[in-house]
């Protein structure tokens, strides 16, 4: 069973909460994928040269939320932006951390429609 997180704001306090949430225990746990859907203002919070991002006290242990993306990243998450979403903030797949994809209809419909990925908003 896998999971996907729609991940729609770039309040570092919510922001902070889903990615523990799907790297401390959904990813730790074996759950697999582990996938993170950035859209609506959530873009914002893997633009790599982000300005005024505050380290979230609740989860982050005095890491950025990029760092706290870029770790997720690096066990086997899978962190994707929407694309439309990107392009009305101005960002392309150059502005974001490495290993974040920008997502397409085939990728999503991968996990959106598979029956054994459930889905949790934040």
């Amino acid at each position: 069973t896998g999971l996907f997180i729609n991940l729609t704001t770039d309040d570092t306090w919510p922001a902070g909460m889903a990615i523990s949430f799907a790297h401390r225990r959904a990813l730790a746990n074996g759950i697999e994928p582990v996938v993170i859907w950035l859209n609506s203002r959530g873009v914002y919070l893997a633009q790599a040269d982000r300005q005024g991002d505050v380290p979230t006290e609740l989860h982050g242990q005095g890491r950025s939320i990029q760092e706290m993306l870029a770790d997720f990243i690096a066990d086997g998450g899978i962190v994707i932006a929407c694309p439309t979403c990107s392009a009305a903030a101005g960002l392309s797949a150059e502005d974001y951390i490495p290993g974040v994809q920008m997502g397409s209809w085939d990728t999503m419909q991968t996990y959106l429609f598979d029956p054994s990925i459930r889905t949790l908003t934040w």
